[in-house]
Order: C-alpha cells, then structure tokens, then sequence
C-alpha cells in the first residue's frame, strides 16, 4: 500500500468487483494518483485537499480557490482530469473502510513539583496515510497546544511533542487527542501527581447550630463542609437534600437550610464534592428542643421613685425572642389605668424614658411588650413605683459634655461630673470610729428621644461607657461602649446626652442639652496670617506701644513679616507668616483719645454718666476692653461706644453701687491702627441724709448744688449732667 523507499502511496483504483491496479507510465496521471486518495468526497477537507486543488489548477481543470475543501468544482475537475487520461473512476457507491488513528504510545514524567516543566511524546499513526492532528488537555487548562503536520505526505507513523508546567499542588488528568483528515479522532488520559498530593476525598461537614422557628413548628440548620483535598477545578460541594434545589456552595461557607417540621428528624445529610461525586460524607442532623418565650421586667420593679421632667434606664429580659424583635414599652396608671406608650423600642433589653412634666401625680407598673406571629408576650413591674413632681436640685451634677459639644471619634475626651451628696455615718452616736467607702459612678450615653403628647413615642437607646468610676471624672474613648451588648462596640453617629448616676442608686444628672458625637477626621490645628501678607502697596500699622517686648523701638521700614504663633506652655501647636514683606510708616494723623484720664467721681446711689472722646484717622471705630491690662467699670456701671459728629465717643452711665477707686484701660481701634489710655473713676459714699432735711433755706440748698441744679432737679439745665 506504501512505498518501502518513500513512504509514499502507491497508486490504487478500486472498481465495483473489488478492484485491481494498474499503472500509469504518465508522470502526470502518476502524480495525481499520488495526491489524489479514495477517501476524497465532497465535503472533505484539509492541506491533502489543498494540493490536488493546486496540481489541478496548474493542469487547467480547476478554475475555483485553493482553499482545501473539496466542493462540487473540485469534484467536477477531478472526473475530467481522470477522463482526459484515461484513469478509472472510483466508483462511491463502493464502501470504502476508513479507520481512525491509533495511538501507539505516550511517554512522559508521570510526577513533578510545582512549576517543574515537563515533556511529553505522542505517537499515532493514520491507516489511510493521512496527516494528524494533535491536542492536548492538561487538567488545570485546556491547552491551545495543536500541532499539525508541515508536509502534504507523512509517514503511516507521526509523534508530537508537548511541554507543561503545574503551579498548584494536586493529581491532574491529562488527555491527548490525536485527529485525522477525515475528522476522525482518538485520545488517551495519563495522571500526573504533582507535589506529591493525596488523591484521597478530605471532605467533611459539620452542624454550626440548629435553631427554632419563631412560631416553635418547624426548626432549621447551619452548616459547613471543608475538604482537605478538593479535586483540581472544584469549586465546593453540592447535594440533593429535602427538596433544595441543588446548588455548588464553597467550601468552608457556612449554608442555612430550614422549614423542617419538628417531627422531621433526624435527617440525613450528604454533601458531595462537585467533581469527584464519590467523594463525599453523610451526617444525621436533629432538631432543637421545643422552648418557651417570655419576657420579665427587671426594673423599675417596685418601690421606686421617679421624679417628673426626668430622664430614667429601664431594664427587662427576654427568652427566646429574637433581639431583632422590637418591643412596646408602656408606662400604666394604677389609679385611671391610662397607657402612655413608647413604641419600637429595640429589643436590647435597656432603653431610656423620658417622665413629662405634665404627668399626674401617683402609682404606676412599667409594662413591656412584644408578639411574634400574632401571639403576645408581655410582663410588667411586680409591684407599683412612684412618680412624683417633687422638684430638687440633682445632686449630682453633669459638668462636661453639657450640651453643645462636638466630639470626634477615636478622641480622647473627659468626662466631668461634680457630686453634692453627703453620706451619713452610721453609728457615729455610739462613738464609733466610721470609715466610709468612696462612692462609684455608673456612665452611660443616652441617645436622641421623639416626646409628644406627654410622653416619647420611640423611645431612646442607652449605651453603657462605664461601670464603677471613682472620682469625679473619666477619660473616655470617644463612641466606644462596653462590649457584650447585643450592640455595636462604637456607637453610631448623631446627637447624645451622658447620664451619670451614683452605683446602685436613682441619684443621677444627665447632661443639660445634647452634644455630637461625629465619625470626621479631627482637623489639624494651623494658624494663618492674613493681614498684613506682603505686597507692593504700603500697608501702615501705627502700634498702641512703638516699643517691642525687649524695649526695642520699631523703626519705620519696608522689610516686616509678622509672624504667629499658636501655643501650650512651651510647646509651639502651629505657626504661620506673612507671605511677603510688608512695610510700617509713622502715620500723620493719629489715633488719640482725647479726654483726661482722671474721669468725674460718682456716688453711690446716684445716677452717673460721663463721655470719653477719641479722634483721628477714619472709621469705622470701635470701643473695646484691654484683654492685658486688670480694671473693669465700677459695679452698676456699663459703657457702650458709638459717634458723635463722626468721631468716636464711648459714654459710662448707671447708678454706682461700691465705694472705691477704679482703674481701667480702654482700646480705640479704627480702619488702620489703634490706641488704648488708661482710666480712673473714684465712687464717693452716698449721703448720710438728704439735701430735704437740712435746715437749710431754698437759696442755701441751691448754693450746694452743681450750676443749673436745683433740690428738686435731677439733671442740670445748663450742662446737662446729673444734679448730685
């Protein structure tokens, strides 16, 4: 069938008796029995096909592309191209057995480490002299690896060469794939462990926790499956169970299953890897308990007093009530058996009433309530507490944060409180020596509360800072709060009040209004001189004191820079300058204050007022205190600024109350400097009797008084002051 020298086909033709041969001593019809093969047919393809095209067309039969299909043109130049020459036609009716390729052998490593490359050889023959495709499939990917043969003509016998390497561990399957001209293929699988991995299944599940539906008629389970030696290319495990819907979950999650009827069970479990089916594990799972729901008020349980306009804690506990099941906390009079409700209350088993100033007088019983699928759960105080409009200054009192106050996050802030109470010692009649125990302090952070109609209708969350304190302070971290609530252990943001009370008592103050607690970013102190910062244009600064600290006399200049700073202690927190050079200049007309030192004296008892004048540059003006120099105005007296025909006038006025000499320093500041002078005020004693009791005729009374006075006059026609 092949050449013994070439490897070639040897010339064959096939008729419906089964055939002889014979050859042609033409080259050209020997050379295209040599391209042309039975197996051709219309539909056939590949580089076989590809070269009869050519030869066909260089002989002028065939006029389409060379495009290695073997369509009805090809066709139709095949039976001329025979029919010119005299060559037998294949009869297609005839079966021709066309067999598929066989793989003679596959050598290669069957074990690597990781990232180890390794080569593997294949070889295939084909019966029908064809060339061979080959693919291979290394089981982490599939490989674009294909080779083909690069001649027209192969030998029967053809290898192929492959190269690969792993970079996780485990037993990959590799499958070669070995193809003909006819489409026809064979394959073969070899193992390749690499790592030295364990092809034995790992896989295990566990039970999480099982739980009770709301309703207590059917029940549920958690659980989770690992495997210690997934297969290559598995992606988790899957089962058929109770219905569910089959699905891969992965490994090491953890799957809810549920709605199981309390008789159901046990139920048997069997999770499989989604690859290897056979390797899996099997699990009996048993449903909870049935168990009962109830809640129990723990406080206010009796015997207590609250007093009205006051913020409380309340407390309670509940069994088998899930926490994300709100409850209704209600205030009840025992007397009129009226509800004052507080809905929607977390179930986190603490929560904060506010006590309206509007409430009645008398007995009440706190009452909390829930239901869970229509069925109610509800307990109340044992016994009736008091609220009472009894009205007394807390003894404990709230210092810091007192409302107003904006703490970041993470900062580290303190708490103050101050604490009047005084504790009795016992015992002290008999003689007895008495040592107290310094009392604690329980904090906690009360949240917002909405109040209408006398009473709150949401209620408000109560976290726990700290239990126990003593002193009068605590540091705290800003928003943590204990752990263990069923809490976060950083409270979210928004507006708080801190409410502390003495340990074991209903002796508490809470913070007069609510302060922030906020998640931003603290903003780093910095300081920024704005004016003046430098420019072409003369700036003129005209110093109240042209001497600085050290005696040193300012010159006028045009290369200044101010410079400030922001200090603690000796510590420099930020400091800034002027961007560019300014300059300083003796100003023409300058800021003054115009009137004496030494202002009029007053009496105690008597209506007093007196101006002081300034003048110089331009406004606007403005009157101020010195922040460095001590003084003040004397006690019922106060002071305002403002103008008079444009120039800055500050006018004193009221009814002094103290005898004593005062002394006081005033700042004038205008559009472009400023200047201050330093004030005296003497407040004389009032007059141990009045001018109506002296034996004194009305001309002698009149001589006492100030110009333009008279006994009865309180201001003088003349100059306009108060008659003394």
């Amino acid at each position: 069938v092949f050449s013994s020298l070439t490897g070639q086909r040897c010339t064959t033709w096939l008729d419906n008796s089964g055939g002889g041969s014979s050859s042609d001593n033409s080259s050209v019809a020997s050379q295209f029995n040599s391209l042309f093969k039975s197996s051709f047919a219309v539909g056939s393809r590949g580089t076989d096909v590809s070269a009869l095209q050519q030869f066909l067309k260089d002989e002028g039969y065939y006029f389409g592309r060379v495009d290695g299909k073997y369509g009805r043109i090809t066709d139709r130049a095949v039976k001329d191209f025979q029919d010119d020459n005299d060559i037998t036609v294949i009869d297609r009716k005839i079966p021709i057995t066309v067999d598929s390729p066989v793989i003679s052998g596959v050598s290669g490593p069957q074990s690597l480490n990781v990232n180890q490359q390794g080569t593997w050889s294949v070889s295939a023959s084909d019966s029908n002299g064809g060339n061979l495709t080959y693919a291979v499939n290394w089981g982490d990917v599939y490989s674009t690896d294909i080779l083909r043969g690069n001649s027209v003509i192969q030998p029967p016998s053809q290898s192929a060469t492959f190269t690969h390497s792993y970079a996780n561990t485990g037993v990959y399957k590799v499958g070669f794939t070995v193809t003909n001209g006819n489409d026809q293929s064979t394959q073969t699988t070899l193992s390749v462990n690499v790592g030295g991995s364990s092809t034995q299944c790992g896989l295990t599940a566990e039970v999480i926790k099982t739980y009770l539906a709301e309703n207590n008629t059917s029940w549920g389970f958690y659980v989770k499956v690992n495997n210690a030696n997934p297969p290559i290319g598995s992606s988790g495990w899957t089962t058929e169970f109770q219905g569910y819907t089959p699905e891969v979950t992965s490994y090491g999650a953890t799957k809810l299953y549920g709605n199981f009827f309390l008789s159901s069970g046990p139920l048997q479990f069997t999770p499989r890897d989604q690859i290897n089916s056979n390797c899996s594990t099997t699990i009996y799972v048993h449903p909870p308990k049935s168990v009962t729901s109830s809640i129990t008020v723990l406080s206010p349980n009796g015997g207590e007093t609250f007093t009205k306009n006051m913020q409380y804690k309340v407390f309670w506990t509940t069994t088998n009530i899930p926490s994300t099941n709100n409850v209704t906390v209600r205030l009840r009079s025992i007397a009129t058996g009226q509800e004052s409700l507080t809905d929607n209350v977390p179930n986190t088993g603490i929560s904060g009433i506010n006590i309206p100033a509007d409430f009645a007088d008398g007995k009440y019983k706190l009452e909390v309530k829930t239901s869970i699928n229509g069925v109610s759960y509800m307990d109340a105080s044992d016994d009736s507490f008091l609220i009472t409009s009894t009205t007394t200054q807390p003894s404990i009192t709230v210092l810091s944060p007192n409302g107003g106050e904006v703490w970041i996050k993470g900062t580290t802030q303190t708490i103050k409180w101050q604490d009047n109470t005084s504790t009795p010692c016992p015992g002290v009649n008999r003689g007895l020596v008495c040592v107290i125990a310094p009392p604690t302090y329980d904090i906690s952070l009360n949240g917002t509360a909405s109040c209408s109609g006398g009473i709150c209708t949401t209620g408000f969350p109560v976290y726990t800072i700290a239990i126990g304190v003593d002193g009068s302070s605590y540091v705290w971290s800003v928003g943590k709060i204990i752990a263990g609530q069923e809490l976060s252990q950083i409270v979210p943001d928004g507006s708080y009040r801190i409410q502390v009370c003495k340990t074991g008592t209903d002796t508490c103050d809470s913070s007069d209004s609510y302060f922030t607690i906020t998640s931003g970013v603290p903003t780093p102190l910095s300081i920024s001189v704005l004016s003046p910062n430098g420019g072409s244009s003369q700036w003129t600064y005209n110093w109240t004191v042209d001497k600085a600290s050290d005696g040193t006399v300012i010159p006028d200049g045009s290369d200044y820079k101010l410079q400030a700073l922001l200090t603690s202690g000796w510590n420099t927190l930020a400091q800034d300058e002027s961007d560019a050079y300014f300059s300083i200049t003796t100003q023409s007309s300058n800021l003054t204050i115009t009137t004496a030192s030494s202002l009029p004296n007053g009496r105690v008892g008597q209506d007093y007022s007196a101006d002081i004048d300034g003048s110089g540059d331009v406004g606007p003006y403005n009157w101020g205190f010195s922040n460095f120099a001590p003084g003040s105005l004397p006690p019922g007296l106060s002071g305002g600024g403002g103008l008079r025909n444009g120039l800055p006038q500050y006018g004193i006025a009221g009814v002094p109350t103290t005898v004593g000499t005062y002394t006081f320093t005033l700042i004038l500041t205008s559009k472009n400097m400023s200047t201050g002078q330093q004030f005296t005020l003497t407040i004389d004693p009032a007059l141990t009797s009045s001018l109506n009791n002296l034996n004194l005729s009305a001309s002698a009374s009149s001589a006492l008084l100030p110009a333009g006075c008279t006994v009865t006059s309180a201001y003088s026609i003349t100059t306009g002051k108060p008659c003394r």
